[in-house]
């Protein structure tokens, strides 16, 4: 699995970080290996709107959806120097809206418009770093961001 954040361009000047990639399928210096990566909740915002000009008021739901989404990335490093680094430039290299890709091994990718919630330090050990982002988006998409292809 690989996981991408690409940023809104109005809200960073960066380009497309990858969060985690266990490709490799092993742990070494300069791997970005996704311990869990998931969402952890979804919930139904049911919102009724009035249709104008009825000559009886009925509604429908507007059947918005929302998403809370985990990625648990287990970061090594070659020098200490540079875990240090990366840790105090995560935050502004990923703060406001993007997009979330999700890259699955069996083939196959998924996107969500979200915003950056919050990074999280579970677990800062020198050269070892893991870290907790929190995205809250609408519904995924299938394929890239461009297609914009609903779940069903």
């Amino acid at each position: 699995m690989k996981v991408s954040w690409k940023p809104r361009e109005d809200d960073t000047e960066g380009s497309t970080i990858v969060l985690g990639d266990d490709s490799l399928g092993f742990r070494a210096a300069g791997s970005k290996f996704i311990i869990e990566a998931g969402p952890t909740s979804e919930q139904w915002l049911n919102q009724s709107v009035a249709r104008p000009g009825a000559a009886e008021i009925k509604t429908f739901d507007r059947k918005n959806k929302q998403t809370a989404y985990v990625v648990i990335v287990d970061y090594q490093f070659s020098s200490l120097g540079a875990s240090q680094k990366f840790r105090h430039a995560i935050g502004n290299d990923m703060s406001g809206g993007g997009v979330l890709e999700i890259s699955h091994d069996g083939g196959g990718q998924d996107s969500l418009e979200a915003v950056l919630t919050g990074i999280d330090l579970v677990s800062g050990h020198g050269l070892n770093l893991v870290l907790r982002y929190t995205f809250l988006g609408g519904a995924f998409f299938k394929g890239p961001a461009s297609n914009q292809v609903p779940i069903l």
